[in-house]
């Protein structure tokens, strides 16, 4: 067992330290030209102009499309993963020192770590970039934070899951029309969950299995306060859950992939 924690830390080191290379280009993006883009367009204009008269916080736009990040920012990180499994490479090396059920935590945990950095960095610059325009009055640090390393973590699984279902690139066009698609658009990412279940019950309660849902309405709990979100202790077991379901999934397809190489 201490062996393999080794292995495992070495490992997760070893990802921290190729993408720590990419630091100018994750400061460019994720600090600057990013969050820029998200505030002036999701939380400048939209607010201002097709979501002015609903009622809703002027941020309230902003802290749902946040849950985009979520998939689009996770796919890159792990894509690595997904064209080792095509071509077997630095992968066959990895099984043969760790087991696929450590192997493939070590990078659903190194995915989530790289990805709750990234998340609340790109909200620390959309805080400045917006100012007053972005409250915190209601803010919880606490559940901020829960959130976006919950999301992180079902990211990280759903993406790792997904690779190794395709096992190659050839899938991920259809992948994204299919799946992540109807997720974002079903996602509540511009109206809150009560929203929708007023205009549709059975669409509401068929939006609760979109894991995008729990990650927008947690994070508009934290921001906003609890009123008139799903609540959070159930946003966060529900992101929990899923994650763990999508883990041993994830064990599941990609030994069934490796058995079949």
């Amino acid at each position: 067992m201490n062996k393999t924690l080794r292995i495992f830390g070495q490992f997760y080191l070893k990802d921290w330290f190729v993408h720590l290379k990419k630091i100018k280009d994750y400061i460019s993006s994720y600090c600057f030209f990013l969050p820029l883009t998200y505030s002036i367009g999701f939380g400048y204009i939209m607010p201002n102009s097709t979501f002015h008269n609903l009622g809703f916080p002027p941020s309230f736009v902003l802290i749902g499309s946040l849950t985009i990040l979520f998939i689009t920012n996770t796919v890159p990180i792990n894509l690595d993963f997904l064209m080792d499994i095509q071509s077997d490479r630095y992968i066959e090396y990895q099984m043969s020192l760790l087991r696929p059920r450590w192997l493939l935590l070590e990078r659903i945990l190194f995915s989530t770590s790289l990805m709750s950095c990234i998340m609340f960095t790109f909200f620390i610059m959309c805080k400045l970039f917006l100012g007053s325009w972005l409250s915190i009055e209601n803010l919880s640090l606490t559940k901020l934070l829960t959130t976006i390393v919950l999301g992180s973590l079902w990211g990280s699984s759903y993406i790792v899951m997904s690779y190794s279902i395709m096992g190659n690139t050839t899938y991920i066009s259809s992948w994204y029309r299919r799946c992540n698609f109807p997720m974002i658009v079903l996602g509540g990412l511009w109206m809150n969950w009560a929203t929708m279940y007023k205009f549709s019950p059975l669409l509401g309660y068929i939006s609760l299995c979109n894991p995008l849902i729990y990650i927008s309405e947690g994070l508009r709990c934290a921001v906003f306060g609890q009123a008139g979100f799903i609540p959070f202790w159930i946003c966060s077991l529900a992101l929990l859950a899923i994650s763990i379901l999508f883990y041993f999934i994830t064990l599941i397809a990609f030994k069934r992939l490796v058995d079949h190489a």
